[in-house]
């Protein structure tokens, strides 16, 4: 395994220690990206990437959980509830690196509360949300339902049938499907006004989606740096882009070329912002570092119920 210039220790239940993430034994990787200019005018298709055969032995038992709560909090942020018709409109959006863009308070008001409706209803069924796991006994800090397809942190693969109970997946609504279409055009806008390219999908192709995680974060809940490589090889090779939806409260989002915390960068992703990376950083490590407690829309807590964290919906084609 490579060196980083941070400490890498093995924890006792074991996964990796890197400062202070814990990275799950599955996901040390010694692979590297190289940093682009995120206006370069082509687009470069990434290495082709296969997982290795891990060996299946997964047996989770879990209660159900429900994302919505009926208790107070004390929340002091102001909602934005900002619509857009045209890029123009979206003055705080960026473009963080060839390939990354991140849409500021895209999603409104409405359509929070409608996504905290459905996956509250689907995360209370068969297949819900649960707080998945390793056969050692290391569990994520997080909880999570798949949609699509169920895919298994434990053997890193996608199936119809979830292993940890024998459901099958829910389906994607139609309209989060909408949503997602919705915003890769909004990045091509900007990638179109900010690069000045006549075509934006060579930098950050489109997608269909077919498969949804969900994850559901409380104010101590983390996510290691990691590569989400587990889709198709074709998928992979084309570049095609992973589109993420944060609702609640806010996270410290860290992203870069290497599985090193120290070299990592930091953004501050709120509620109702879209982060979109494909094309040359399809294959980007990222993660949660942490999440800001009471930093959610009051507005949004008063008709969702939505409990305490932040509620992250990631979107992908097989």
């Amino acid at each position: 395994m490579a060196t980083n210039k941070h400490p890498v220790l093995l924890a006792d239940n074991g996964e990796f220690m890197v400062g202070t993430i814990r990275v799950p034994l599955h996901r040390v990787s010694t692979a590297l990206l190289w940093k682009q200019d995120p206006c370069r005018h082509y687009y470069s298709k990434p290495n082709k990437v296969t997982s290795p055969d891990r060996s299946n032995n997964s047996s989770i038992k879990f209660n159900q959980f429900d994302i919505c709560s009926n208790g107070k909090r004390n929340v002091v942020q102001h909602e934005k509830n900002k619509e857009s018709n045209c890029i123009e409109e979206l003055k705080e959006s960026l473009i963080l690196r060839q390939g990354m863009v991140l849409l500021k308070h895209y999603i409104t008001h409405d359509e929070q509360v409608e996504i905290v409706k459905i996956c509250r209803q689907l995360g209370l069924g068969p297949g819900g949300f649960y707080r998945p796991g390793y056969a050692d006994g290391a569990k994520l800090r997080l909880h999570m339902m798949c949609l699509g397809l169920d895919w298994d942190p434990q053997t890193g693969k996608y199936r119809n049938i979830r292993l940890a109970d024998g459901s099958s997946p829910p389906s994607i609504p139609e309209s989060f499907g909408k949503l997602v279409v919705k915003a890769i055009e909004e990045a091509h806008c900007l990638i179109r006004k900010e690069c000045r390219v006549s075509f934006a999908e060579r930098i950050l192709p489109s997608m269909s989606p077919d498969v949804r995680i969900v994850n559901f974060y409380n104010s101590h809940g983390r996510l290691g740096l990691h590569k989400d490589r587990d889709e198709s090889r074709e998928s992979i090779r084309k570049g095609l882009p992973v589109v993420s939806f944060s609702i609640g409260d806010s996270s410290v989002f860290i992203y870069g070329d290497q599985r090193d915390v120290d070299k990592a960068e930091k953004v501050v992703l709120e509620s109702v912002d879209v982060l979109i990376f494909g094309g040359e950083s399809r294959l980007v490590f990222h993660g949660v570092s942490s999440i800001i407690p009471n930093s959610a829309p009051k507005k949004l807590i008063q008709d969702s119920m939505l409990s305490p964290g932040r509620l992250n919906l990631t979107f992908r084609q097989y």
